[in-house]
């Protein structure tokens, strides 16, 4: 899976550096199967990056941001489930 991951990853490297711009957190995290709100990329990584080139990331500091968000997945979708259930 970790592998998959770095491909993906890779795949938004636009200056093949090994880091994508902090503009493209959510494609990458989308890319890779979740599909989370703009709010919580914001809120998963602790930063909101409005513009092109303001930061770079690794894949060392988008996979905690892509964990978090797949953890989040999983409660949304519990407590939806439960409220249907009540």
């Amino acid at each position: 899976l970790i592998a998959e991951l770095k491909e993906i990853f890779l795949l938004y490297d636009e200056e093949l550096d090994g880091k994508i711009d902090g503009t493209q957190i959510g494609d990458v995290v989308r890319a890779a199967g979740l599909k989370p709100t703009n709010a919580m990329v914001t809120k998963a990584s602790g930063t909101e990056y409005k513009r092109k080139g303001e930061k770079r990331i690794t894949f060392e500091e988008w996979m905690p941001i892509y964990e978090q968000l797949s953890k989040e997945k999983v409660q949304f979708f519990h407590n939806t489930f439960c409220s249907l259930l009540f």
